[in-house]
Parts: C-alpha cells; structure tokens; sequence
C-alpha cells in the first residue's frame, strides 16, 4: 500500500504542472508561422483566458520557438511575455475607422423624432397649420441631426482587428 502510495505522488510530482510545461502543438506551429508573416512592430491583441487581464493589446516584439511571444503594452513597462500554450487568439490590427453612417443614420432618426415634438409643441392652438409645425420641424430636426451625428460618428474612432490562423 505505501508503495503504491509513493507511486501516485511520483506520477503526479513528474507531471506537468502548467499549459506552459507541455509541449508545442500542431496549432502552435500554424500560430508561429502567421506571427513570422507579420511586419515588424505590428499591433497585435493576444487572447489568453488564464492570464489576467485575459485580452493583452501591444506591439510585437519577438516571439521564439520556446513557446513565448513578446509584447510591448505602453511605453515605458517593460515588455509582456505570454507562454505560447496560454494563447487562445491572436488578432492583428488593421488600422481604425469612424462611425460616419452610424452617427447619421442615429443622428436623423432622433433629429426627426424631436425636431417633430418641438414643432408639435409650437403647433398646439394652431388646427389649421399643426402638420406643418410638425413638419418643418421634423425636417428642420433631421437635417440637424444627420450632420451632428456624422461628425460625432466621424470623431469616434475603433480599432479594426483580424484573426490570426491557430
């Protein structure tokens, strides 16, 4: 019974303990080759749910066949080095974008919608010219908006990210 005891805590004291101590997958292969294709210094967000915070954005720096890939988080830290095992995606930036058509396209409904509350609110004791109350400042109100929400939709900018064959 000892022996068997003795056994089991050797098997598991030998055992790997991590993600990080195994060895380098078929994925990691695929991984390594889309990082070799990537320019120097490219933006990269690395995934890896056991690490906290799970999502790392950064600069490439290096990555080795050791399984680690270096990246830079802001100026002035040191690099962050991720154990290649840990990875569950690696997405590469392909630059930003505005909201142009979104901010219009918001910026219209709502400018309809409250441009015709004020021109109902000024067309109260008026039956004769109500609609057109309504109506002047529902166009008054959507041109005001479609402008507004394309320049607000225009400064808003987000990154645009590509993932990375794993």
């Amino acid at each position: 019974m000892a022996a068997l005891l003795i056994l089991v805590l050797a098997l598991a004291w030998s055992a790997p303990c991590s993600a990080e101590d195994r060895a380098p997958t078929a994925a990691d292969s695929v991984l390594l080759r889309s990082l070799a294709g990537l320019p120097a210094g490219a933006r990269v967000r690395i995934t890896a749910p056991l690490l906290q915070p799970s999502r790392r954005i950064g600069t490439l720096l290096s990555f080795d066949d050791q399984s680690l890939i270096r990246i830079l988080e802001s100026e002035g830290t040191p690099p962050t080095e991720i154990p290649l095992a840990r990875v569950a995606r690696v997405d590469l930036s392909t630059g930003d974008h505005g909201h142009i058509g979104l901010g219009a396209g918001l910026g219209l409904f709502l400018g309809v919608f409250v441009g015709g509350a004020i021109g109902a609110s000024y067309a109260e004791g008026d039956t004769e010219y109500a609609a057109l109350h309504v109506g002047v400042g529902a166009a008054a109100g959507g041109v005001l908006g479609l402008v507004t929400g394309a320049v607000v939709g225009a400064l808003v900018r987000s990154e645009r990210w590509r993932e990375l064959p794993h």
